[in-house]
């Protein structure tokens, strides 16, 4: 199963992740926390042992947490992978467990592209969406803020958002 998405100009492709995803996968979540490990000082070799322990230990969190989660990748229409999203539902939500955009990617419109998307998504099954962001992702924040996302729950680690679908109105 492949989904197209336009995003203005350009064409995503989104598609289930495989085990032939994971080496891609790792990267992506070693870059989602690039900025964050530079500033520990770290040599290469504890670097890369604490983010692969670190991946292993997310990669469980969200097997536990959600079983039956839907693992996409996000590629570009030439097949280049530029992030990932991990979809949950029940009965009541859509819970956007993760959504990571590689760095070089950002800030083109593709985030804004697979949110509208599930919101599209949201109104057709009538379920709101939830999500968790870390507090200090302003980037993340207003991004989500902006597509009318509001904070429900905040820890001081993550703030807990959600997005409800509005009845149309009926003329």
């Amino acid at each position: 199963m492949f989904l197209s998405i336009s995003t203005g100009g350009d064409i995503l492709q989104c598609r289930p992740a495989c085990s032939e995803d994971e080496p891609y996968l790792f990267e992506l979540y070693a870059d989602s926390r690039r900025e964050e490990i530079l500033t520990w000082g770290w040599d290469e070799l504890t670097r890369d042992a604490f983010l692969q322990m670190q991946w292993k230990a997310q990669q469980l969190s969200y097997a536990a947490q959600y079983p039956d989660a839907q693992h996409f990748i996000i590629a570009t229409k030439e097949h280049i992978p530029v992030g990932r999203y991990i979809l949950w539902s029940s009965n009541q939500h859509i819970i956007l467990v993760d959504l990571t955009i590689h760095h070089q990617y950002r800030n083109q419109g593709l985030g804004t592209s697979i949110l509208t998307m599930l919101q599209a998504e949201a109104i057709h099954t009538s379920k709101p969406i939830v999500l968790s962001v870390f507090e200090h992702n302003i980037t993340a924040k207003r991004l989500y803020e902006r597509l009318g996302f509001c904070i429900i729950q905040n820890t001081g680690l993550y703030a807990t958002m959600t997005w409800t679908p509005h009845p149309p109105i009926k003329e």
